[in-house]
């Protein structure tokens, strides 16, 4: 009986020792790492795709925690996001193409990944009833628009169309809102067709739009961007992120009402209907036919470019290729 138990326990400890020996180690699940993101703007439907990217999962799935911080004006003046991201307080942020290329032209190494609409939302816009729909129509009147970028934009578009400059009245907007049209201080209000166009019908008037994208006069408003020594230190980080957020814009192209709900988890002060109305309006600005999610045109930072030394803003062109990368979303939209 003893030499029965013996073979037993030689056989068991045998056993044990083969599991011990050759089995893989189950891995430890890592914890999941915090990434803070910048918004350039308050809570709103605009950042959809990364409200829905945490809501379903896809920056989980990548094993990140992205904590969206809104932007905006706070105790100290305006949260600039390309700031925040330099001085290591978040990872990445939003901006548009003209800053992250002052940026780099001030020795700040800044790099757009990512753009999450593909058209911009530039729109020279007035009331239906005005009867102004081609461009030919702007002689005579007179248009309010912002200083800056958009003021050059609308100058360049005129003397693309052939419009005397000269034949157009210029005023400067002090509001965000379309006051200008309401009482009758202009015809014509430079503003986004996902804003001001959707305020123009909801105060009761039908619009007629000329969306400057339609003209090939393009720029990027919303970008997504990180520093040049994240892309050179944590590439994997960068392609994480960019995952869930691709996750993210596919989701809020497919169910735009559970995107606004999304939002609503941010600023449940919002209301929902205008939320809404105005992301179904930016939804064929962030994916045009053909046009891979995310990736951006080198012909469009060059526009970018052009305006700001039309401004003189810049003295000299400054080597887009480090202002901007595709790199990881052709890897990502390859299917790699």
């Amino acid at each position: 009986m003893k030499k029965i138990w013996f073979v037993v326990l030689i056989t068991l400890l045998a056993s044990l020792a083969g599991c011990n020996g050759n089995a893989t180690p189950t891995p430890t699940p890592q914890p999941a790492e915090d990434v803070i993101f910048q918004l350039s703007w308050t809570h709103e439907y605009s950042s959809s795709g990364l409200y829905m990217a945490v809501e379903n999962g896809h920056f989980a799935g990548q094993n990140l925690n992205v904590n969206i911080v809104a932007g905006g004006f706070g105790d100290e003046g305006y949260i600039e996001p390309i700031d925040e991201v330099l001085n290591g307080e978040s990872a990445f942020g939003t901006s548009s193409s003209t800053s992250i290329i002052q940026a780099q032209a001030e020795g700040k190494a800044v790099v757009g990944i990512a753009t999450i609409l593909q058209r911009n939302p530039l729109a020279i816009i007035s009331f239906k009833e005005n009867n102004i729909v081609n461009p030919a129509d702007l002689a005579g009147k007179t248009i309010a628009v912002s200083d800056g970028a958009a003021r050059t934009r609308v100058l360049t578009f005129l003397a693309q169309q052939g419009v005397d400059a000269d034949s157009v009245t210029l005023i400067p907007r002090t509001t965000f809102g379309i006051e200008p049209l309401l009482n009758g201080e202009a015809q014509l209000l430079a503003g986004w067709i996902i804003n001001e166009g959707v305020m123009v019908e909801e105060a009761g008037y039908e619009a007629n739009i000329m969306l400057l994208s339609d003209y090939a006069l393009e720029d990027y408003s919303f970008i997504i961007f990180t520093s040049q020594e994240m892309i050179d230190t944590r590439p994997d980080l960068v392609e994480r992120f960019l995952r869930g957020f691709v996750g993210g814009m596919n989701d809020t192209i497919g169910n735009p009402s559970q995107a606004v709900k999304a939002v609503l988890k941010y600023d449940n002060t919002l209301d929902e209907a205008q939320q809404l109305t105005r992301l179904e309006v930016m939804l064929p600005l962030i994916n045009p036919p053909g046009e891979p999610l995310g990736e951006m045109d080198m012909v469009v930072w060059e526009q970018s470019q052009d305006v700001l030394i039309e401004q003189g803003v810049l003295t000299a062109p400054i080597d887009l290729n480090k202002a901007f990368t595709n790199q990881f979303l052709e890897k990502i939209n390859g299917g790699q």
